[in-house]
């Protein structure tokens, strides 16, 4: 279910309490996006964790949901680890 709030959108998985079972988003085309990914069990193409996030809120399937807690985790190491370095600039150090 996709609610039109002030600023933007929440997307409501009604089989979830609402507490753990929705998010914010400021996109309508994102909030279709999430809910379809989730229905299909798809993985988002997407490099922002919020946005893996939200489809873990609102997915009911384990399965899934441990797929993209794994993406999650692959991204922030990959950001901690492989960090962008200009060898042509270092190698003119």
């Amino acid at each position: 279910m996709i609610l039109k709030v002030k600023k933007g959108y929440i997307v409501y998985n009604t089989k979830k309490e609402f507490e753990n079972g929705h998010t914010h988003l400021q996109s309508f085309e994102m909030s279709k996006t999430i809910i379809d990914n989730s229905i299909k069990k798809k993985r988002p193409k997407t490099n922002n964790i919020y946005l893996i996030e939200s489809h873990i809120r609102v997915t009911n399937d384990s399965k899934y949901k441990q797929i993209l807690e794994e993406l999650i985790e692959a991204k922030k190491q990959k950001t901690k680890d492989n960090k962008y370095h200009n060898r042509s600039y270092c190698n003119a150090c």
